[in-house]
């Protein structure tokens, strides 16, 4: 007798074999859904030409002098920037300031009755003017800082990355040499979605029937080998110390409709049990 089970948890598809039918040796007898490992093994074949790819661009992603030239200016051109900017800002501060003054002047005036509704409007427009000249100049500055704080940031990392192309090599070959790894067992597992009858003879039972998921062992079918049969018989203790392996046997019964079959003594167990007898009589 030998057990079909799933050799690969998955989805089995509809037995369509039933008890009793004759298989031969290699007979496709049973099938597991490959599409989830299809689309595993794509994806790792995808992620295998990813990491070639990546080898192929270390050297072209690997930072040349004029790039690091390039990063050298840009912070200088941002240095220059937010030195502009400090000054502009510079300048709307006193204008800010010049009219603030102004402006509290005009007021004490118009309440001294020296000076116009008009002046004062005139002093309040200029000082919201340059306020907000003054806040804008704030923002160019902070902005001109991170720019200039990134062009910095980008040029450590041009320099600090001249020597990492071999590392990042290394890398990218151990990670492919794990897809493929990876590959070389889910192709593995493909194969085996089409379960194969080990012998040839009939199909002795069937235990899943409707299609269903199933994990890795699940029994499928039991076949039988009608090519090789094996008897196991009950030997008295007292008589089997007559009995050796190799002996030769005649079997006969109602079973074989009268015809007589040959064999021989495989083995025999290393150890005895005790039953009761159809009589009642305890044997051992």
């Amino acid at each position: 007798e030998y057990i079909v089970d799933m050799p690969v948890s998955g989805t089995v598809l509809r037995i369509d074999l039933e008890e009793g039918d004759e298989v031969e040796r290699g007979q496709i007898v049973a099938r597991v859904d490959p599409y989830d490992l299809e689309q595993h093994l794509r994806q790792l074949e995808a992620q295998i030409k990813q990491r070639n790819a990546q080898i192929l661009g270390v050297d072209v992603a690997k930072p040349k002098n004029e790039d690091i030239e390039s990063a050298q200016l840009r912070v200088n051109e941002m240095a220059n920037a937010l030195e502009i900017a400090e000054k502009a800002h510079s300048v709307a501060r006193a204008n800010f300031e010049e009219a603030k003054r102004n402006y509290d002047r005009a007021q004490g005036l118009l309440q001294a009755g020296a000076a116009s509704e008009s002046y004062l409007d005139e002093a309040e427009r200029r000082f919201l003017a340059f306020e907000a000249e003054f806040n804008q100049r704030a923002i160019e500055i902070e902005r001109a800082r991170q720019a200039l704080d990134q062009a910095r940031l980008a040029e450590q990392r041009l320099v600090g990355s001249v020597d990492d192309n071999e590392y990042q090599r290394d890398v990218l070959f151990a990670e492919i040499e794990a897809l493929k790894a990876q590959a070389a067992m889910v192709a593995e597992d493909l194969k085996k979605t089409e379960i194969r009858a080990p012998v040839s003879g009939p199909i002795l039972d069937k235990y899943v029937e409707d299609s269903r998921v199933l994990p890795e062992g699940t029994e499928l079918l039991r076949l039988g080998d009608m090519n090789s049969i094996e008897i196991e018989c009950d030997v008295l203790s007292e008589e089997v110390t007559a009995i050796n392996p190799g002996d030769k046997v005649v079997i006969h019964g109602k079973a074989l409709r009268g015809n007589v079959i040959e064999g021989a003594i495989q083995r025999i167990y290393p150890s005895g049990f005790e039953k009761i007898s159809s009589l009642g009589v305890e044997q051992q």
